[in-house]
């Protein structure tokens, strides 16, 4: 399975779960020839934000489920990690929100108005 590659690797709510998650980013690197689909949870959130003024952590539920998340980024800590890690983002849109509005906030700010980020990156030598 080693000399195996794919054209994308889909990584859905999988990063913030893991102890070591740039240990699968390197594993992963030379394993595709298109593109690598990641889906996190945004901490950069307004209403995470906005609970975390007032005391709360946002994303972890001690009481229900112990250490689910155990990394956590913004939109600007994910771009900065993947530079780190040697790949570049392509595209991110958001993947969830406020509903009910008549439009879409996130297209005014990603980075507090989607609840979850889906990016589209690659290799950095691509």
């Amino acid at each position: 399975m080693k000399d195996k590659t794919f054209d994308y690797i889909v990584l859905s709510e999988i990063l913030e779960h893991i102890q070591e998650p740039e240990k699968i980013m390197r594993i992963i690197k030379n394993r595709f020839n298109k593109n690598v689909i990641i889906t996190i949870p945004n901490s950069g959130f307004i209403l995470h934000r906005l609970r975390l003024l007032f005391g709360k952590f946002p994303v972890v539920v001690i009481v229900y489920h112990v250490k689910e998340h155990i990394r956590f980024w913004t939109h600007s800590d994910f771009r900065y990690w993947c530079k780190h890690l040697g790949y570049k983002v392509i595209s991110c849109q958001s993947s969830g929100g406020i509903n009910g509005l008549k439009f879409d906030l996130s297209k005014i700010s990603l980075s507090l108005f989607a609840y979850g980020l889906l990016y589209q990156i690659t290799r950095t030598d691509n």
